[in-house]
């Protein structure tokens, strides 16, 4: 999705605690958020990065935010490969790097309460051009899918649009057909699809609006 090459990373390796990145002050915020959210000090405490990353039901919010940030993970001959991609196959990581600066990104959510784990979570980042159409965007969602972390297909037809709510309601509905949840106790499966249309042109709006206003932190939703 970049336009520009990364200048430099944030990196961590595997064999760290979750605890250790949640407090890390060199990691981004939208690395942090999540851990120090909805992953108790107890399960940071007893889980690795690299049990984290090759299960990600332990942080669905943070591996999908990893997803948005284009986060590369190696192995231990140095071989490396997006985390979207990796999250296809279960594998013991070595390292985990996101590329900086980060793409402008957001994310929104509902949830039963405001301290509960979401039923529906959303992050995306974007680019845009000079001229204000979409260069690249990411998205991942939690919630919607048998998979902990749902990674859309086919964002790239979108790729030249105007930077504007229709655009984003377009890319919504695209993403929430694709969608595959379940009922459960915590919501039906067509209140999750609602919702992971309602959700994700909320983060894009999120994300659009930090990158026309690149001096303004970028917003994290949650909707009880």
């Amino acid at each position: 999705m970049s336009s520009t090459m990364p200048t430099a990373f944030w990196q961590v390796a595997a064999d760290r605690l979750l605890d250790a990145v949640a407090h890390d002050p060199s990691a981004p915020a939208f690395v942090r958020r999540p851990l120090l959210r909805w992953v108790t000090w107890q399960q940071r405490n007893q889980t690795t990065v690299a049990q984290a990353l090759r299960t990600p039901q332990l942080a669905p919010a943070w591996a999908a935010n990893l997803v948005v940030l284009d986060a590369q993970v190696a192995d231990a001959h140095a071989e490396a490969q997006p985390y979207a991609q990796a999250l296809k196959r279960a594998r013991t990581w070595a390292q985990v790097a996101v590329p900086l600066p980060l793409a402008p990104h957001a994310a929104d959510w509902v949830a039963r309460a405001p301290t509960d784990e979401p039923i529906v979570y959303v992050a995306a980042a974007l680019r845009l051009d000079a001229a204000g159409q979409v260069a690249g965007l990411r998205v991942a969602l939690t919630g919607v899918s048998p998979r902990p972390v749902f990674v859309p297909q086919g964002l790239e037809t979108f790729v030249g649009r105007p930077a504007t709510p229709t655009t984003w309601q377009a890319i919504a509905e695209a993403i929430a057909a694709q969608t595959r949840p379940k009922d459960d106790v915590r919501g039906s499966a067509a209140y999750r699809r609602a919702m992971a249309a309602v959700l994700t042109r909320r983060a894009l709006q999120g994300a659009a609006a930090a990158a026309q206003r690149p001096d303004v932190p970028p917003t994290a939703g949650g909707v009880p």
